[in-house]
């Protein structure tokens, strides 16, 4: 199942980014002046870019997009949402946004573990599912 996985999700700040390694601080404290919003994938086992938008909602609504476009091919009809502390309300909002257009899907709100928080700290947010291939 795992090449089947789709997991997408934004960060609030490239700090813990900048502090694992996985930019520059050139980047970081670009991204953090313009209020860039990274959305990374995984992608046969690496984190890579995969959009960026300019602030937080218009992050979550890029994911919800991408997602949507998979919602004919969503297995069992589960959808995870996993967010880090700080993200409660996000989280509703992209579960509203979500069961708006994907009336059957069960949709689980989860919090992330600490692998995730230590790696992307606070405000993460992710939309996880298994999709055909």
């Amino acid at each position: 199942l795992i090449p089947s996985c789709n997991s997408s999700f934004t960060i609030e700040a490239f700090d813990y980014l900048h502090k694992g390694g996985r930019c520059s601080g050139l980047t970081a404290m670009l991204g953090g002046m313009l209020k860039i919003k990274p959305i990374i994938k995984v992608d046969n086992g690496s984190l890579i870019v995969g959009s960026k938008a300019r602030g937080k909602t218009k992050a979550l609504d890029k994911m919800i997009e991408d997602t949507l476009l998979y919602k004919d091919r969503i297995l069992n009809n589960r959808l995870f949402i996993t967010h880090t502390t700080g993200s409660e309300e996000e989280a509703i909002y992209v579960k509203e946004i979500l069961s708006q257009h994907i009336a059957d899907m069960i949709i689980h709100i989860t919090y992330a573990g600490c692998v995730i928080a230590s790696h992307c700290g606070k405000k993460t947010i992710g939309i996880l599912f298994i999709g055909e291939d």
